[in-house]
């Protein structure tokens, strides 16, 4: 895995004041459909574990990220994404069928 920063995402961190997070990926379901698996950040230590994480250290953050996620060939890049008028960090390029 590869995980490319976006100057915006630590720009996004540095004025929150964040210096952890965590990458995860949840099941986001619907009515009468099966679930969707999406990527979501969160700011801290990861909460489940249930979860083996590795924790990264890159441009002065501590990522904590899912082994199964650390171990793939994936290209990752950290983000940051608006919608409506709120802004989130993000990550874009999981695959999320893992």
């Amino acid at each position: 895995m590869k995980l490319n920063i976006e100057q915006k995402a630590l720009d996004y961190c540095k004025e929150k004041n964040i210096d952890t997070i965590t990458v995860s990926v949840v099941v986001a379901g619907s009515c009468g459909g099966g679930g969707v698996n999406e990527p979501v950040v969160n700011k801290g230590e990861p909460q489940d574990r249930r979860v083996s994480y590795q924790r990264l250290e890159q441009e002065g953050l501590n990522i904590y990220i899912p082994e199964y996620i650390v171990e793939s060939d994936q290209n990752l890049t950290l983000t940051v994404k608006k919608y409506l008028m709120v802004k989130n960090l993000a990550i874009e390029g999981l695959e999320t069928k893992l």
